[in-house]
């Protein structure tokens, strides 16, 4: 029934927060037409948004917060296991490293992590991985400035004035997959999480193992771009096979 099928819809978006038209099809088995219609509905009821090549659910709708209370509640889902990438990420930073840290929840978890002693520079665009650094006395900090975005408490830099240069970058993404690569929902941090890789030695993907086949509408990298995956425990058989094939380290 076409009630039962916009409330699965709705549940869906609600639990992967984005997919695109191509995956809500697929995991619907409607035409296109149908499931735009679908969308518009719940598009007028609140819950959900049309975004370029796909949707995005409306967490405000459920939660009745506002967007930096949001990014409160994502950085402490599933903390512990955030906190261990954070820890495994750490360990792979060394003497001299110029390194970068973007606004993912997960990404901004190694901060706490860092050796004090090591002769480090931390370059970031993110108020939260400024506010963890902001006691660490000895690390070298520079902050990416630019127009604040309250969304992902992050500045947005123009991707072509970025000129520095980095040993490793630490990237946090919404979704992984073989299929579409690294994705996410915001293009700006997409177009800069990009411009970083470019620049770097090193690109280590830092996510948890729900992110894994999820994707969402933007994508801002394929796996062949990166140097490793560190995420909270072993991956699928199919995505170690492609690592492996790939050179890509997966720490875990």
């Amino acid at each position: 029934m076409k009630y039962n099928r916009i409330n699965e819809l709705e549940s869906y978006l609600k639990d992967v927060k984005s997919a695109t038209i191509e995956e809500l099809e697929q995991k619907f088995q409607v035409s296109t037409q149908t499931l735009r219609r679908d969308i518009k509905e719940l598009e007028t009821k609140g819950t959900v948004s049309k975004v370029y090549g796909g949707v995005v659910f409306n967490e405000q709708y459920s939660l009745n917060e506002s967007k930096i209370i949001d990014i409160q509640r994502r950085t402490l889902d599933n903390l512990s296991n955030k906190q261990y990438i954070g820890k495994l990420a750490s360990q792979l930073i060394e003497e001299n490293d110029v390194i970068f840290v973007d606004s993912g929840t997960t990404a901004c978890q190694l901060i706490p992590f860092l050796n004090p002693n090591l002769n480090i520079t931390v370059i970031t665009h993110s108020i939260l991985v400024m506010n963890l650094l902001q006691d660490m006395h000895g690390i070298q900090t520079i902050l990416l400035g630019g127009k604040y975005h309250p969304e992902v408490k992050s500045f947005q830099i123009h991707y072509d004035d970025l000129h520095y240069n980095f040993s490793k970058s630490f990237i946090a993404t919404v979704g992984l997959s073989l299929q579409q690569g690294l994705t996410n929902i915001d293009v700006m941090e997409g177009e800069i999480k990009s411009k970083v890789m470019e620049h770097s030695k090193e690109v280590y993907i830092l996510c948890d193992s729900t992110k894994f086949d999820r994707i969402a509408f933007n994508q801002f990298s394929k796996l062949t771009d990166i140097t490793g995956v560190i995420t909270d425990i072993c991956p699928d058989s199919k995505y170690l096979q492609y690592f492996k094939k790939q050179n890509i380290k997966v720490f875990y």
